[in-house]
């Protein structure tokens, strides 16, 4: 069937889509008439045809709700995110290394802006000490 003109990408999967009865018409003899789009020139630049049922599993509608990809033999199967770069590990430890910081530290304001209210000196000291730890910390684990 010729239910969709797909490029995909490098990794297989769904790019830039045109759908039957929207850019383009398939007769009942199954020949291809151009409406919005040229089809011979897309086609020449790689697209396929796929049918609504590969269409479908491309955006994730099945029943493992997986997107699938295109692979290198034309078949369709499920997609597999490549394994993230050095890079992208590092970058996702600090993102984790901030968030957790700044949820401590604004934890502990509201703890001292309690012991403070409470008129709590002990508690407010023992705070304290916890704030110059978790920078001392923060900044030591910045530093690697």
């Amino acid at each position: 069937m010729k239910d969709y003109l797909i490029k995909f990408g490098d990794d297989g999967r769904r790019g830039a889509t045109y759908a039957d009865g929207v850019h383009y018409q398939v007769a009942d003899d199954g020949t291809v008439q151009s409406t919005s789009i040229d089809v011979d020139g897309l086609l020449q630049q790689g697209y396929i045809f796929v049918d609504a049922k590969d269409y479908n599993n491309l955006l994730g509608n099945n029943s493992e709700q997986r997107e699938y990809c295109r692979q290198p033999d034309g078949s369709f199967a499920p997609y597999v995110a490549p394994e993230p770069t050095q890079e992208e590990k590092a970058y996702a430890e600090r993102q984790k290394l901030e968030s957790d910081y700044a949820a401590t530290k604004k934890q502990l304001a509201s703890d001292l802006a309690t012991a403070i209210l409470r008129g709590d000196t002990d508690a407010q000291a023992s705070i304290q000490a916890d704030y110059t730890a978790l920078e001392a910390s923060y900044a030591e684990a910045i530093a690697d």
